[in-house]
């Protein structure tokens, strides 16, 4: 070492060397509390950061712990430990833009929306009429299972249960797989 602390650093340095030693089990009680208390960042600290807040507050966090845990190591034993510096973790990726799929759906979103609202308002008739139209204008859509799901539902509010159940048949076939399989069991007759 060089400059005008040096000599500074260097009695300080001097001075730890000479503390008396710790009682024994003095280092393993420390060593444990402050392993407790990386593992357990406050709650108060918690609780006031969220999102990237809480990541900074728990990875400061831990760089202290380590940080004094390397100290006492240091000391106990009479030597000087150095820590590396953390490496920074990289930023969250930012979640993908909407899709081309995702802005085109928009305009049929308006459309289902339109018979859902309808059909809250115990209106079947006009949920018909905005399924109709949204298979003239989309007749395979991204929301074509949504569509269908609805159409189904409107014709049960209206009390045609063969239709209902016609729709049901078509709809098992066009979409043998599909994630509304069990709402539209749960409206349909057994088959």
């Amino acid at each position: 070492m060089s400059g005008p602390s040096s000599d500074t650093v260097r009695k300080h340095l001097a001075a730890e060397r000479q503390l008396p030693e710790l009682p024994p089990g003095t280092h393993a009680r420390i060593l444990s509390r402050v392993r407790a208390t990386a593992a357990t960042p406050p709650a108060s600290l918690v609780a006031s950061a969220s999102g990237l807040g809480t990541k900074l507050v728990l990875l400061v966090g831990g760089v202290v712990s380590a940080v004094a845990v390397a100290i006492m190591i240091g000391n106990a034993g009479g030597e000087i430990v150095s820590v590396p510096a953390p490496t920074p973790t990289p930023a969250p990726t930012p979640a993908p833009a909407p899709t081309s799929t995702s802005t085109s759906a928009l305009p049929e979103r308006v459309l289902l929306d339109r018979a859902q609202s309808a059909l809250a308002a115990n209106d079947p008739a006009s949920a018909l009429a905005a399924t109709r139209e949204h298979s003239r204008h989309y007749p395979h859509g991204t929301l074509s299972e949504e569509r269908d799901v609805l159409r189904i539902r409107a014709l049960l509010a209206a009390g045609d249960e063969r239709a209902a159940s016609m729709a049901a048949d078509t709809f098992w076939r066009r979409f043998p797989r599909s994630i509304h399989g069990p709402g539209v069991d749960a409206l349909s007759p057994p088959r």
